[in-house]
């Protein structure tokens, strides 16, 4: 909730009213009105924003239905926020139904406009929504208020952007301005110009400046804020002080009138939203105090908006909005048994030329002066942890910015080694290149010189005895083969008892290695020829028996 609401108010529904105005009659006639005992001030305030147009030549350009927003402002400094659903389908009236509210959930109470506005014929449905919305308390995310069942609800906008109203579509700012008339709006807010927004809209002045309002953030706005301006309170546009001022372009000519046809000249800037046309003698030397790779970076990220489905937008402004205050926090220093907060100190915690002059200009803002004194009262709270949104982008632009210089300490480190190695590489091509020159230097005759040629002599080598000695080597003979054992003859060890006989063998051959059966005739088998095994040197068979089958050769 906005910190700026009607404290006292314990309702979502502060005063409900439907009101009536004629063509060419300056009278506002109330038609329905609850509770009955709100403030009669307030009530009056309210009828002149809910006709803040010409009546005679403006209304020709407003939409049949159109739903706007303006916000009122007590002594307190306390925001009353008036939601509106105007109607002009009538050719002899205009009628507008208005709530105001505390809470800055503007969806929801179109929602609830529209559904009143439906429901002219049944006046007890709309009494009886009113009193849910009049004797209910301020509901929470936890406990939302059902205002009509199975249709609309009243509760906290989830993931809401901070800012006078909450998340505003991506939508509103693409369809009213470009990326280029955006950061230059951007920065004369940021500085606190004077700027008066003018469109043939009332719900494009309200969705435009409620938005540019937002991507302030963390900075809220402090200044005048009147939304849409009515004809009786046009000398604000005279004020020196800062202020957003929305006029409906039916006005605007009664508005020079008033204040003079020369505010651009004097330092006040203009928006024409329908013509997408910013005048302000101020722009360039604003847009010199933002560090330019800052700049290049958001013009970067907005050059592909198009494309953007949620809040990319306020995502790149708070990004930015981090990069320019990330050092904000060098201000803090102890004084005693408190904390407190010097714009010297943080203006001297830079040391890029830019971010500094941007420093030094941005502490003479007032909404600077609210930010740092609110950051101040909340490290001082010490019942206080939450991390905002402002610290969370610093903290990861700090995590990148530390990976950055690790990175770049690597190629530092890479570039230093390259050149110690290119210039190595040069001396010794140096050297290289000068030896020859060395070498013919050396003065005298070259005949006075010992010789360095080394004469090989021939040799001659008899092959003649080698060869007879080769010759009278004798081969080796192959170790001649043991006869086969004969079926009476036993080949194993008296200690090795003899094989039992077998079963149900088919082959006649016992697949004992040096056993062979004979046929049924008593004549000896010829041997199987047992496979070549490839063996190391000195290497024994896996057998028990530890045969040595190294000279064994079945085919000799």
């Amino acid at each position: 909730m906005d910190s700026q609401v009607e404290k006292k108010a314990a309702n979502p529904l502060l005063c409900f009213l439907k009101l009536q105005k004629n063509r060419g009659d300056a009278e506002v006639k109330i038609r329905a009105r609850t509770p009955l005992d709100y403030p009669p001030d307030k009530v009056n305030m309210a009828k002149k924003h809910c006709f803040a147009f010409d009546d005679k030549t403006g209304v020709q350009y407003l939409p049949k239905k159109e739903t706007f927003t303006f916000i009122m402002t007590d002594i307190s400094g306390a925001h009353i926020y008036g939601y509106c659903l105007l109607d002009n389908s009538n050719p002899e009236s205009s009628f507008v139904y208005c709530i105001l509210s505390s809470l800055s959930w503007r969806s929801s109470f179109y929602d609830i406009l529209r559904f009143i506005e439906d429901q002219n014929s049944n006046p007890k449905v709309q009494a009886k929504t009113l009193q849910t919305l009049k004797s209910s308390s301020i509901p929470t995310a936890e406990h939302p208020l059902v205002v009509i069942p199975n249709r609309i609800i009243l509760q906290p906008p989830a993931n809401m952007f901070p800012g006078l109203f909450g998340n505003v579509s991506t939508m509103v700012l693409r369809s009213s301005l470009t990326p280029k008339l955006l950061i230059e709006i951007w920065v004369a807010l940021l500085f606190e110009r004077r700027v008066i927004f003018k469109s043939t809209s009332l719900s494009t002045l309200t969705d435009t400046t409620s938005a540019l309002e937002e991507l302030l953030y963390p900075f809220k706005w402090t200044g005048i804020y009147i939304m849409p301006l009515p004809e009786d309170l046009m000398d604000y546009a005279s004020a020196p002080t800062p202020y957003i001022i929305g006029v409906h372009s039916s006005l605007y000519k009664s508005l020079l009138d008033k204040v003079g046809s020369s505010i651009v000249e004097d330092g006040v800037c203009v928006f024409d939203i329908d013509q997408q046309a910013f005048y302000s003698i101020e722009k360039e030397r604003d847009i010199e105090l933002i560090p330019k790779k800052f700049l290049k970076e958001l013009e970067k990220t907005l050059k592909s908006w198009e494309q953007f489905a949620a809040n990319e937008i306020q995502s790149a402004f708070l990004t930015l909005q981090a990069r320019l205050l990330l050092n904000y926090r060098q201000g803090f220093s102890i004084e005693g048994e408190r904390v407190v907060y010097s714009k010297d100190l943080y203006v001297a915690s830079h040391s890029d030329k830019s971010h500094k002059s941007f420093a030094e200009a941005i502490i003479g803002v007032q909404m600077f002066e609210q930010f740092s004194q609110k950051r101040l009262d909340e490290v001082n709270d010490r019942n206080t942890t939450k991390r905002n949104a402002l610290d969370q982008e610093i903290a990861s632009l700090e995590e990148l910015g530390l990976k950055n210089d690790i990175k770049q300490l690597g190629h530092s480190s890479q570039s230093l080694v390259n050149k110690l190695f290119d210039k190595t590489m040069s001396k010794t091509k140096q050297i290289v290149a000068d030896t020859p020159r060395r070498v013919n230097s050396i003065k005298g005759p070259m005949t006075n010189r010992t010789p360095r040629v080394v004469q090989a002599e021939e040799l001659i080598f008899d092959f003649s005895a080698t060869e007879a000695a080769a010759s009278a080597e004798v081969k080796p003979q192959k170790p001649v083969r043991p006869p086969p054992p004969t079926p009476s003859a036993q080949v194993y060890t008296s200690q090795i008892p003899p094989k039992p006989e077998r079963s149900n063998i088919a082959s006649l051959i016992d697949f004992d290695p040096f056993h062979i059966s004979q046929n049924e005739h008593n004549s000896p088998l010829a041997p199987v020829p047992a496979p070549r095994t490839q063996m190391m040197t000195n290497q024994t068979s896996s057998s028990s028996n530890r045969h040595d089958l190294s000279e064994f050769d079945p085919f000799a």
